[in-house]
């Protein structure tokens, strides 16, 4: 059992570079939601920010085959329901403060996302925006249900940093390579004030 996933790893990350690290979102109060609010705060990621919630948290099962293949079963739970609403309510000012706010296209429904992006960009010139786009966009829409295209349109331009996975990248640029997704990416959401494209093979 490993604490992590798209977003806990980012800030996991940059409290190992020393950073001063916080997680906004909810806390659940069953064995799992405090072994992983335990688990984020060993690694020096500040949880007081978590709203109490109850319900059960967001837990993957990663399965790895003998070649490397992968398939993992997520139970979104108390994910699932964050919305916009409850960004503003909850967390809005730790956002505002915040130099750089991450998150990820993955089990957040978009609206929630694209209302902590909106908030940092907000809070002044210089406020960075890091955005992990690790599924598909159809998966995104049509299978996991987290919102439509239009959102993810307007929450691209609301990105400062974007990391995608090859599949994902392609999908949405319309081209296959990776360098050539990236190009046509940041050519398309550079006047939104995209800085950097990054793509993976994850």
């Amino acid at each position: 059992r490993h604490v992590g996933g798209v977003t806990a790893n980012h800030l996991a990350w940059a409290a190992l570079l020393g950073l001063r690290v916080g997680v906004v979102g909810w806390r659940c109060a069953d064995a799992d939601g405090e072994w992983l609010s335990a688990g984020m705060a060993r690694l020096g990621i500040d949880v007081s920010p978590l709203a109490p919630r109850d319900d059960v948290p967001a837990v993957s099962e990663i399965f790895v085959g003998p070649g490397g293949e992968r398939a993992i079963y997520q139970r979104r739970g108390a994910l699932g329901h964050l919305c916009a609403a409850d960004v503003r309510a909850h967390w809005k000012e730790a956002l505002a403060s915040a130099a750089i706010v991450t998150s990820e296209v993955s089990q957040i429904q978009l609206d929630a996302v694209q209302e902590a992006f909106s908030i940092a960009r907000g809070g002044g010139a210089g406020r960075t925006t890091f955005l992990d786009f690790d599924i598909p966009p159809s998966q995104a829409v049509d299978l996991a249900k987290l919102g439509t295209r239009d959102q993810i349109e307007a929450l691209l331009r609301a990105t400062t940093v974007l990391k995608l996975t090859l599949e994902a990248a392609a999908e949405w640029s319309g081209v296959s390579d990776a360098v050539g997704a990236a190009k046509a990416l940041f050519k398309r959401y550079r006047p939104h004030g995209m800085k950097w494209v990054a793509i993976t093979l994850g």
